[in-house]
């Protein structure tokens, strides 16, 4: 599959993931000419992988009320460990395919991803598995954590109602084959930056998860398997046709060249036309409307298949809402 094209366990771990967040009584807080609509990298938990419908739950933060969380979807031989202080400033968590380090200096906080192929196997129910490792700030989707940013709701800005909704990160990424070859058919990798969107006017409720690919490797593998993945694109593609729907846009349709391995880049966007166009292009029973649709969650990371390892960092993220 195309890289970001998510099989149906993807489906199923960024439904559960989703910041699709319940109507609050209480009347949204009108937005200033600029707002930042999320807290700075900071204090970490992480999401329990296999929850049930309903409340997620989270373990091992690095401190008490943690604004920001990881998420480890799909991941294989074992969770991710509670976060442990290896410094007075360094944080690692740790499983046999993934590890999360949390840099605290001087500067803004420091994410660093890492993934590991070789205990990731080939197929999940017959199709290419695909492993997760993202990070974002909280919504009310978590169960006894601080929100990390405002709960989406029906009277918040719409995607018409800004001007501008510039996004700022600090962001490096480097993929390459895993030191094991278990013979998989797809072998890739890429990072990138994902946007949840709620739509309270459609009846039911939709939601729109929009993922900005900011890289991609693609490893060994058949002819046909290597085309489709080295392909160039000139359009976001859907890769959820029916509701909760999603859409893979890539960063070279934005004038800009997806990173290089190891090149550390401040990327620096307004997002809100690219949300707008996957909106009013969208797939199947979709509301084009983007006037009905309001911003209800953000995460940054990584995902692979097959025989590949990876890491991703990040640092410096804001999200900035600008309306008139």
């Amino acid at each position: 599959m195309p890289l970001g094209f998510s099989s149906r366990a993807m489906r199923r771990a960024i439904v559960r993931c989703a910041i699709v967040l319940a109507v609050l009584a209480a009347p949204a807080p009108a937005f200033a000419a600029e707002t930042e609509l999320v807290s700075p990298i900071g204090d970490f938990a992480i999401v329990e992988p296999d929850a049930r419908p309903g409340l997620l739950d989270t373990y091992g933060a690095t401190a008490a009320n943690p604004t920001w969380s990881i998420a480890q979807w799909d991941i294989p031989g074992g969770v991710l460990s509670p976060f442990e202080a290896v410094s007075s400033t360094v944080f690692q968590a740790r499983a046999p395919e993934a590890e999360v380090i949390i840099v605290r200096g001087d500067d803004a906080e420091k994410v660093g991803l890492r993934q590991d192929g070789a205990v990731l196997p080939c197929l999940r129910d017959g199709k290419p598995r695909e492993s997760d490792l993202f990070l974002g700030p909280n919504g009310d989707n978590l169960r006894n954590v601080e929100l990390g940013m405002a709960p989406a709701r029906p009277d918040a800005p719409s995607l018409t109602a800004m001007m501008r909704l510039r996004l700022r990160v600090t962001t490096s990424a480097s993929f390459a084959r895993a030191l094991t070859d278990k013979g998989c058919v797809v072998n890739q990798a890429g990072s990138l930056i994902g946007v949840v969107l709620s739509n309270f006017v459609a009846k039911p409720q939709q939601t729109m998860f929009y993922q900005m690919i900011l890289s991609r490797f693609c490893g060994a593998g058949p002819p046909e398997r290597l085309a489709i993945c080295n392909a160039q694109v000139t359009a976001p593609a859907p890769y959820f046709t029916a509701n909760p729907f999603g859409s893979n846009d890539q960063l070279p349709l934005t004038g800009q060249g997806y990173l290089k391995p190891g090149e550390i880049r401040d990327i620096d966007m307004d997002i809100l036309p690219r949300l707008r166009l996957v909106i009013e292009t969208g797939p199947g029973e979709i509301d084009r409307d983007p006037s009905h649709w309001v911003l209800a969650g953000v995460y940054l990371g990584q995902n692979i298949w097959g025989d590949v390892r990876g890491e991703s960092s990040w640092s410096n993220f804001h999200l900035t809402a600008v309306t008139p």
